[in-house]
């Protein structure tokens, strides 16, 4: 849940960006490695593979610039710990005094290096159902996995959120998931399954745009009543069921936030191709170790696209637009949470 520091770094960044017109980001997503133990159904990884992974000296030296500035790494993939390394990254981000360490991660190898990840801020896990949905899109035993990857980090005082990624296999078990979160006393994320490459497999997977509402306006609902179970406000439920038809906004990416590929280029995201007027064509690559990270963040094209379902994506997005009204929503959502 957030803490007061939270909101308060939350708050006065969103409003250095917005007034002051800073460039650079709140947040970094660092895609660190695309190994991973698991072939899920619906992740695009396995399509895009990069070969070149940088070294553990590369990784701490971009670190050391992205420390000076940024609030937030989150580190993703692929399976972050599948690179043997991961825990002393962890461990070099936290003694450069970055503010918010975060780990998403199919739970695999969290239990085996626990201590590793006692450093970390936020362990978001991956969950999609009961044991057989979630093994269906995983592969045997996934569930069990995050299931004691997820006791394993609370039990260490880890701050545990899931996610979940709304398909047709699960739109009815979303009060499974948000039991299964709150007997952890832990939030839960919802997103719309995001189908990229169009792949075909991917996109059997989608419900019918008449399921997926009605689910989504019970995810309302169910805010209402579990209120600190749920991590999406009710206007980013709404911006996701609504999407793309709804009210668009502008995106965040490439301002308040952005993303880092595993061989260390950079990218405002990396679901979209940045606007060909912008300083970074889509042929440039910006490779940090080469730029520096100040100097490629600042050359960083902005994202042409209507938005999508990503829950940290919409959240900047609204504060980078409307900062006052998205500040008091966290504010009430913190007070909420204070309160249950």
């Amino acid at each position: 849940m957030l803490s007061f520091s939270d909101i308060v770094v939350l708050s006065r960044s969103v409003l250095n960006v917005k007034f002051l017109k800073n460039n650079y980001p709140i947040g970094v997503r660092w895609n660190i490695t695309e190994q991973c133990y698991r072939k899920c159904l619906y992740c695009e990884v396995k399509n895009y593979q990069i070969n070149e992974e940088l070294s553990t000296g590369e990784v701490k030296a971009i670190v050391d610039q992205i420390s000076k500035r940024a609030v937030c790494l989150i580190f993703s993939g692929g399976e972050p710990l599948a690179r043997n390394d991961m825990g002393e990254v962890i461990a070099y981000c936290k003694k450069k005094g970055i503010k918010r360490i975060e780990l998403n991660s199919s739970g695999y190898g969290v239990k085996e290096k626990i201590k590793e990840l006692l450093p970390l801020t936020k362990l978001k896990l991956s969950i999609d159902g009961p044991e057989s949905i979630h093994d269906k899109m995983r592969g045997d035993g996934s569930f069990n996995i995050v299931k004691e990857a997820s006791y394993a980090a609370k039990n260490s005082g880890i701050k545990v959120v899931f996610n979940s990624m709304l398909t047709n296999q699960n739109l009815n078990q979303l009060d499974f998931l948000v039991k299964f979160a709150s007997e952890l006393h832990s939030q839960i994320t919802f997103e719309p399954l995001r189908n990229l490459s169009l792949r075909k497999d991917v996109y059997e997977l989608r419900p019918t745009r008449e399921k997926f509402v009605e689910a989504v306006d019970k995810l309302i609902v169910l805010k209402g009543r579990n209120s600190s179970f749920i991590q999406n406000s009710v206007k980013e439920l709404e911006f996701i069921r609504d999407w793309p038809h709804g009210k668009q906004f502008s995106c965040a990416a490439g301002k308040l936030f952005c993303v880092i590929r595993p061989n260390g280029i950079l990218e405002s995201c990396d679901h979209i191709i940045p606007l060909s007027n912008s300083f970074a064509s889509e042929k440039q690559e910006l490779n940090i170790l080469k730029l520096g990270f100040n100097k490629a963040v600042s050359m960083l094209g902005r994202p042409f696209c209507k938005g999508c379902g990503c829950e940290g994506a919409i959240k900047l997005s609204r504060m980078m637009n409307s900062p006052f009204s998205s500040i008091s929503d966290i504010w009430q959502e913190f007070y909420i949470l204070t309160k249950s």
